[in-house]
């Protein structure tokens, strides 16, 4: 696994969109696609910054991954500096999963 560079946000994309079809089986085409076209944004303005893709690759193919979002709250005694995390799309595709 390694953290996801900017070169290609469309893999990136790619594997966030078959997440939220598994997820989200109701999902129209209508909502996949509006989705997907806010995708490229989003991973300019944030990733490496508070966004962090972690990938899992076969043969130069994405075939996992994991998403990590950073915010700051109010710092409090569990949280000193207010950083917290999400974990989120923790996907891996049917073909290799056990």
């Amino acid at each position: 696994m390694n953290i996801f560079r900017a070169q290609n946000v469309s893999g990136l994309a790619e594997i966030r969109m078959k997440y939220l079809r598994e997820d989200f089986p109701d999902m129209t085409t209508a909502q996949a696609a509006q989705i997907k076209a806010k995708l490229p944004r989003y991973y300019s303005d944030h990733l490496n910054c508070d966004f962090f893709a972690y990938l899992a690759e076969e043969g130069g193919k994405i075939i996992g991954s994991a998403f990590l979002t950073v915010r700051e709250l109010p710092p409090n005694p569990n949280f000193p500096s207010g950083r917290v995390g999400t974990v989120l799309n923790v996907f891996t595709e049917a073909s290799h999963r056990r």
